[in-house]
């Protein structure tokens, strides 16, 4: 009667989790940097998409509108925007507390922190703001115009 093995040996077990390993050492690296990559964007698509709706709000409403942006809090605000989730607080948008993982190094708007439109969408004063995520440094700036870009 012939004995029949089934299963695999602790060799081939040991060679085939070599061989993920390696392949898993390889990727590692590409994976880390698409996600830095991918939080970059994403924080500067959410700061660009904000001032881009405060911009619209202002015309639809004529009325002004402000973004205070706070550097040392980490944070923004749309004043005379109420919060999604609680109506009766401000609308604000904190970049540390959230999977974006950047900081606010500066905004300038003619010497202030806090840029406002007026009633056609037009900033008062032009100027950037400067954010910074492990992928690099990121600048959005609006013209004169109200349109935003990205540096």
């Amino acid at each position: 009667m012939k004995i029949v093995r089934s299963g695999y040996t602790l060799v081939e077990l040991l060679i085939v989790m070599l061989i993920l390993s390696i392949l898993t050492a390889g990727a590692a690296p590409r994976y880390f940097n698409a996600l830095a990559k991918y939080r970059a964007d994403a924080t500067v698509k959410r700061i660009t998409i904000d001032l881009e709706m405060a911009r619209r709000r202002a015309q639809l409403q004529s009325t002004t509108q402000s973004v205070a942006f706070l550097a040392g809090d980490n944070r923004y605000e749309v004043a005379s925007m109420s919060a999604l989730d609680h109506r009766d607080s401000i609308y604000e948008f904190r970049l540390g507390d959230s999977q974006y993982g950047a900081q606010i190094i500066s905004a300038d708007f003619g010497g202030s922190p806090t840029l406002v439109f007026d009633i056609y969408g037009r900033p008062v004063l032009p100027g950037s703001v400067v954010v910074q995520t492990e992928n690099g440094t990121k600048t959005i700036a609006v013209d004169a115009a109200g349109m935003i870009t990205v540096l």
